[in-house]
């Protein structure tokens, strides 16, 4: 059993009724913004730290601790590069890490907003869309960015020669967390007297993968993440040069060596969109990515057991069951995929929540369909109140439930216990994992057996 299932959070969400919402966080988030001497004085672009949320942003939960980590801001919004959790341990917001200095960059007749100690030690700040996820096996938090404060593009770094190249992705170590620390080096705060933690570290995967196997921007993105053979594996869209958004797969082979990081296209897109606004899920196991579309093109899909710029698309139309209730347009909204029940869940603020149910048999275009979940209590979040969902929507394993941000300034965090909730503390475990457990007790057996012991311990898996 993971250490998130200790958390508070858990007895919160099986305390509630299924179908039910529950408001899980207990102080604003506001409360632990980074104070005064440790902001940065922005004389662009404004400074605003409620864009963290507000803007075009995400979280990532971290199902190791029953933990939401988010941070953001990004183009034309907030230009730190601080770190926020919500601690599921004691239902309050809490700092992660102190921003990095920004320092506004001249490159190539263009300003970049740096860390002060250089994009290898500190990311920019970013609109992150759908494009943050947690790494299990690493233990890490993991940012592919999307619109970098304040070139509006892919996180750059200066190559010292006038000119800048692309770089990420970024990983945040959650046990190094201190909000009285920098998330860089000591010295790159706005008070050069605070030490830095080196949570940060920067994947520069920019070389490690052949062109064509690697995006080149993120805007608009989409992701999530999945282990496969013991190791953290991303599906994330990304676009090259201007082109529309590709799935590619991301894996880390070892989080203590970026270099060995690998990509690899998985399938392109050939149904255009007109809007950006796209959320992101995988479904492992019967090998679908799917991914939100617009008003007349709900869904598209690609088959993930392929792979190659030949993996095409496929356009989703499913059948309505919610008796007209189903949303027109699903731009904007967040979009999970519900490991315990088989399906993609998704909502967009206010209380409502829908289900897209794949076919019954092989995955294709025709046998999807759309029903709403039944909330079986009043309450829940207000409509949506920050520019779009997206990515703060998420599907907590640690939970067997579902996780919504709303708030710029309180951060409320949102949890909705589907019915068929199952306690993950008391979860049968998958079947290759039980006949393993068997075989040992029969080995255990036997040893007792031909011993004549009195006592068995047997440990647990």
């Amino acid at each position: 059993m993971c250490g998130g299932a200790q958390a508070a959070v858990l007895d919160l969400v099986r305390s509630a009724p299924a179908g039910s919402w529950i408001h899980a966080s207990q102080n604003a988030v506001s409360s632990v913004w980074t104070p005064g001497p440790d902001q940065n004085d922005f004389t662009v672009m404004g400074g605003e730290m409620n864009r963290i949320i507000y803007a075009w942003s995400s979280f990532a939960w971290d199902s190791n601790r029953s933990d939401m980590i988010i941070y953001g801001g990004g183009h034309a919004n907030y230009g730190g590069n601080d770190v926020y959790t919500w601690n599921g341990s004691n239902l309050l917001w809490e700092r992660s890490s102190l921003p990095s200095r920004v320092d506004l960059t001249q490159v190539g007749g263009y300003f970049y907003g740096f860390a002060a100690d250089g994009a290898m030690n500190a990311p920019q700040s970013a609109h992150t869309y759908d494009n943050t996820v947690f790494l299990k096996t690493s233990d890490r938090y993991l940012t592919f960015g999307g619109a970098a404060f304040n070139n509006g593009g892919q996180y750059v770094k200066a190559n010292g020669d006038g000119t800048v190249s692309q770089t990420g992705p970024y990983v945040f170590n959650p046990n190094l967390a201190d909000p009285f620390k920098v998330g860089g080096t000591t010295g790159s705060g706005v008070n050069p007297a605070r030490l830095g933690s080196q949570a940060w570290q920067n994947r520069d995967t920019n070389t490690t993968a052949p062109p064509g196997q690697k995006p080149i921007s993120f805007v608009d993105g989409f992701s999530d993440s999945t282990v496969v053979g013991g190791k953290d594996v991303v599906y994330v869209g990304g676009t090259q040069f201007g082109t529309p958004l590709d799935l590619y797969r991301y894996t880390i082979n070892d989080i203590n060596n970026p270099t060995a990081d690998t990509w690899q296209l998985v399938g392109t897109a050939t149904i255009g969109t007109s809007e950006g606004n796209a959320a992101g899920a995988l479904d492992i196991h019967r090998n679908v990515f799917v991914r939100t579309g617009e008003t007349g093109l709900p869904f598209i899909y690609w088959d993930t057991s392929q792979s190659g710029a030949g993996n095409v698309d496929h356009a989703i139309f499913p059948t309505d069951l919610t008796g007209g209730l189903m949303p027109t347009d699903t731009s904007g909204y967040g979009l999970i995929y519900d490991q315990a029940r088989h399906r993609f869940i998704f909502w967009k603020g206010g209380t409502d929540v829908f289900a897209l149910n794949e076919p019954a048999g092989a995955i294709g275009v025709s046998g999807w369909t759309v029903t709403k979940l039944n909330v079986n209590l009043p309450g829940g979040p207000g409509p949506l109140n920050t520019i779009q969902i997206l990515g703060k929507w998420q599907y907590a394993t640690d939970l067997d439930a579902f996780v919504g941000l709303q708030g710029a300034t309180t951060g409320d965090v949102w949890i909705f216990k589907p019915e068929g909730w199952i306690d993950p503390a008391a979860a049968v475990p998958e079947p290759q994992t039980a006949i393993l457990s068997l075989l040992g007790l029969l080995v255990v057996g036997s040893r007792v057996h031909a011993r004549r012991r009195s006592l068995v311990k047997q440990a647990s898996v």
